[in-house]
């Protein structure tokens, strides 16, 4: 197994707007504190070995939230007819005894 040296990225030109801090850059600690004093609504951000670490955003409410709303009332409706949902407890210990697992 071969390892490849990456050198870190060389701070902007003055003048030039500084670019975002973004996870998995390999920076210098003076590039990673000006990126990061420069970005707005980073909350936490690691350098570690020349590497950014970040945590990943969080879930929006109109991407997972609504959604999961609509299919939580649909299967809730499906429930109320009288078909079962995988999220039921009884569905899946029902499934393992006949062994569809």
């Amino acid at each position: 197994m071969s390892t490849r040296a990456i050198t870190p990225k060389p701070p902007a030109d003055i003048g030039h707007e500084v670019p975002p801090l973004e996870s998995g850059d390999h920076l210098t600690r003076d590039e990673f504190e000006r990126r990061y004093d420069a970005t707005s609504g980073v909350k936490k951000a690691e350098l570690i070995d020349g590497v950014v670490y970040m945590p990943p955003p969080a879930v929006r409410w109109d991407y997972h939230g609504t959604p999961h709303i609509i299919l939580a009332t649909w299967i809730g409706t499906a429930l109320q007819k009288g078909l079962a949902s995988p999220e039921h407890a009884a569905f899946v210990a029902r499934l393992r005894a006949a062994g569809a697992e």
